[in-house]
C-alpha cells in the first residue's frame, strides 16, 4: 500500500435498506419488525401520540414520561431499577413535542422477564406524589439557572414568537406551571393518550425464537387498548414576528436566532430546502461556518437547523457571539442568506454538500438500531422508507437553479424572525 496515494473517490448511487415485516398485534397495534444485526440484542419502541400537541395542560406529556418509569402498583422505582439492572437492559420514556416514546433494550435471552416488567411499567403505573415532587422541584431550579442563560431566552423567545406562547410548538413551562401542576394531569394524559389504540411498535435487532409470542403475551391484551381521544384542531399559530431583543447587561456573549415557519417533511419542497439548509449552514463546512467562525471569528459555531413537527416545522439560525460583534455577526447572517437568493451555487461546493449529504445517510443507516431510529421518525408522519429514497433521489439530481429557486422562496430576509439576547439596549433592524 502507497500511503502517499489518497484513495479513489467513488460516489455513492444507491441505499439499501433492510426488509420491515408489517404485522399487527391480537389488540390491532401497528407492528414493524426489523429482524437484522450479529449481536443477540433487541430494542423495542412503542411511540404514542401523547406529546406536548395532545396534552390538555402545560407539563402534562413531560411528567406523564417522567413518572411511568417511577414505580408501579407492585415495584417502586428502585426495585424496578434493580432489576433492569440485573438483566442489563433498559428503560427510557421521553416525550417531544408530538409523541410519548417508551424504549426498550434487552438482550434476546432474557426477552420474557424484560417484556414482563416492561408492560407492568407500561400499563401499571403508580405515579407516586413524592417522585412528582422531586421532578417538580428539580425541574424550577433548572429553569432558574436556565434564565440566566442568553441562549435559553433566546431560543424560548424565538419558538414562541414564531408559533404564539400558548400555542403547543411555542410554549415552554415556567415556574407558575409547574406551581399549578396536579398528579391528576397526568394520570388523565396516561389515560386519555398511552394505550393500546394510540400507538405503533417497532421491534429490531436479532429477534429470537418465541420473540413474537412474548410481544403478544405482554403487550397483546385487548384490554389495554382504547378508542384514541380526539384533539380539536384549535391549535391556531399566532406569530409575533419581526425583531425582539432581550437586555441582560452583565451577559458576556449574545444569543441569535433567526427563524421562521416552515412545514413538516411531507411537503413537496423540504427535501431540496434540506439540501440548501445544510449549504447554509447544516454541516462544518457550511457558508455560515465557514464565513462568521472560520473568516470573522465571531463564534466557535453557528448552525442552520430544518426541523418537521407533525403539524408544522421551521427553519432557525442559532449562534452565540461576543457583544460587542453582535450587529457584525447578525449582518453576516444575512449577507449569506442574501447570496444564496442572488447566485446559483457552484457546482464544486453543490457536489461537496451532496458527497456529505450521501454519506450521512449511509452512515444514518449503518446498524439495525439505526435503521429503527430512522424508521420510528418516518412512520408517525405516515412515510416509510420510500421517503428515505427520494431523499436520497433528491440529493443526487437537485440543480443549483432549483437551490436558487428555492431560496427566492423561503429565504426572503423580511419573512425571518428574529431574536437577540445579551448586552442590547438599541433597536436592531434587519439590514
Amino acid at each position: 500500500m502507497n500511503r502517499k496515494t489518497q484513495p479513489d473517490l467513488k460516489l455513492i448511487d444507491q441505499l439499501y435498506l433492510p426488509a420491515v415485516e408489517k404485522s399487527k398485534l391480537d389488540n390491532g397495534i401497528p407492528l414493524y419488525s426489523i429482524n437484522a444485526g450479529n449481536e443477540d440484542v433487541v430494542k423495542l419502541e412503542f411511540i404514542f401520540n401523547a406529546g406536548k400537541w395532545q396534552q390538555q395542560k402545560k407539563l402534562a406529556a413531560y411528567m406523564t414520561s417522567r413518572l411511568m418509569k417511577q414505580g408501579t402498583a407492585k415495584m417502586t422505582s428502585r426495585e424496578i431499577s434493580d432489576e433492569l439492572d440485573f438483566y442489563g437492559a433498559s428503560v427510557k420514556c421521553e416525550n417531544n413535542a408530538d409523541e410519548i416514546r417508551f424504549e426498550i433494550t434487552t438482550l434476546s435471552k432474557f426477552v420474557g422477564p424484560v417484556f414482563k416488567l416492561s408492560s407492568e411499567i407500561l400499563t401499571e403505573p403508580s405515579f407516586p406524589q413524592h417522585e412528582m415532587e422531586i421532578i417538580v422541584k428539580n425541574q424550577k431550579q433548572r429553569l432558574m439557572v436556565n434564565k440566566k442563560k442568553v441562549e435559553y431566552l433566546a431560543r424560548v423567545k424565538c419558538m414562541s414568537s414564531l408559533f404564539g406562547q400558548n400555542h403547543s410548538y411555542g410554549s415552554e413551562p415556567m415556574e407558575e406551571d409547574y406551581d399549578s401542576f396536579q398528579l391528576k394531569d397526568a394520570i388523565s394524559h396516561y389515560e386519555n393518550f398511552v394505550h393500546g389504540g394510540n400507538c405503533l411498535v417497532i421491534a429490531s435487532g436479532k429477534l429470537p425464537d418465541g420473540f413474537h409470542q412474548s410481544l403478544q403475551k405482554y403487550f397483546g391484551m385487548k384490554d389495554w387498548v382504547k378508542q384514541p381521544m380526539n384533539i380539536e384542531n384549535n391549535k391556531t399559530i399566532e406569530a409575533n414576528e419581526g425583531n425582539h431583543l432581550i437586555n441582560m447587561d452583565d451577559a458576556s456573549q449574545s444569543a441569535i436566532r433567526i427563524g421562521k415557519i416552515l412545514f413538516d417533511k411531507r411537503h413537496a419542497d423540504y427535501n431540496g430546502l434540506r439540501v440548501l439548509n445544510v449549504i447554509l449552514g447544516g454541516y462544518f463546512g457550511s457558508r455560515l461556518m465557514a464565513n462568521v467562525r472560520e473568516d470573522k471569528g465571531y463564534t466557535y459555531g453557528i448552525y442552520s437547523s430544518l426541523q418537521s413537527f407533525q403539524h408544522s416545522g421551521y427553519m432557525m439560525i442559532g449562534t452565540e457571539v461576543g457583544t460587542d460583534v453582535t450587529e457584525a455577526a447578525r449582518e453576516e447572517i444575512y449577507k449569506e442568506i442574501q447570496l444564496l437568493i442572488d447566485e446559483p451555487v457552484k457546482q464544486e461546493e453543490l457536489q461537496c454538500v451532496k458527497n456529505y449529504l450521501s454519506g450521512s445517510m449511509l452512515s444514518a443507516f449503518d446498524g439495525v438500531f439505526n435503521v429503527s431510529a430512522a424508521l420510528s421518525n418516518l412512520l408517525p408522519y405516515g412515510l416509510d422508507f420510500d421517503f428515505v429514497h427520494l431523499q436520497f433521489e433528491t440529493v443526487k439530481n437537485i440543480t443549483a437553479d432549483e437551490l436558487q429557486s428555492l431560496a427566492i422562496k423561503y429565504y426572503q430576509a423580511e419573512s425571518f424572525t428574529e431574536v437577540i439576547a445579551g448586552a442590547v439596549n438599541q433597536e436592531v433592524k434587519k439590514s
